[in-house]
């Protein structure tokens, strides 16, 4: 179930519908970081997703739907997005504003693996153990610093980026007024600030690309280099 950030809420009631119409495996919107990690679970932008997990456990914990199963795909952020302007990069002036460290890191995966990897997923047989029916993959394609990813930009534009690092926990005060503001897009911006600046969207190991050894992951340089080449990509990351 690709669902966006605001609609993700309705997952449960999507799951009910779907289970009395006898569905019993779920793909949830569940791309991008561990929520296990830190203080994931709490986070304002995961807390759809958190819900949806939640009540997945406890329809698979009903007498009468048991036979409830799920497969979660986990593989930090994808590459592309990591360089748009909602994370704090902008690529017409050249500046950046960040939460954490130069040397903080972050998982990142191209779009075309991750979906290749997801669509290898379906195929998968399902592990013959008795939770096999719920299963969570975990798909790396690299986890490189902000100065790494900064020295990648610098040399595909040829422009010096101006990088301001803040003290991530200011991103309290800023999600804090968006509540009180009822900005919902502000808050989901903060509460990802926090959770990048605090090593968040960093996966842990053990990594499940083995399992599709067929699958190479793009590198990092690769994917920058193609959205800034392609007319379309670059006004998705806002560059001139």
């Amino acid at each position: 179930m690709p669902l966006g950030n605001h609609a993700i809420k309705f997952q449960p009631t999507i799951i009910d519908s779907a289970i009395t119409a006898g569905v019993r495996h779920f793909s949830t919107s569940e791309w991008g970081a561990d929520l296990s990690v830190g203080s994931n679970w709490t986070q304002r932008y995961y807390r759809d997703k958190v819900i949806t997990r939640e009540h997945l456990e406890k329809r698979g914990r009903d007498t009468d739907t048991q036979d409830v199963g799920w497969t979660y795909i986990q593989l930090g952020r994808l590459t592309e997005w990591s360089i748009i302007k909602h994370f704090g990069i902008d690529n017409t002036n050249y500046v950046a504003n960040n939460y954490g460290t130069p040397e903080g890191r972050q998982s990142l995966l191209p779009t075309k693996d991750a979906v290749a990897y997801t669509m290898e997923t379906l195929k998968h047989p399902f592990p013959t153990t008795n939770s096999g029916h719920r299963r969570t993959y975990r798909f790396h394609g690299a986890s490189p610093t902000w100065t790494e990813i900064f020295n990648d930009l610098e040399a595909i534009t040829g422009h010096k980026y101006t990088v301001t690092y803040h003290d991530v926990e200011t991103a309290v005060e800023k999600e804090a007024r968006a509540k009180r503001l009822n900005d919902v897009d502000l808050e989901l911006e903060a509460s990802h600030q926090l959770i990048q600046g605090r090593g968040g969207t960093l996966l842990p190991e053990p990594f499940d690309n083995d399992l599709f050894p067929d699958i190479h992951p793009e590198s990092v340089h690769s994917v920058f280099e193609r959205v800034f080449r392609d007319p379309e990509t670059r006004k998705f990351i806002g560059a001139p």
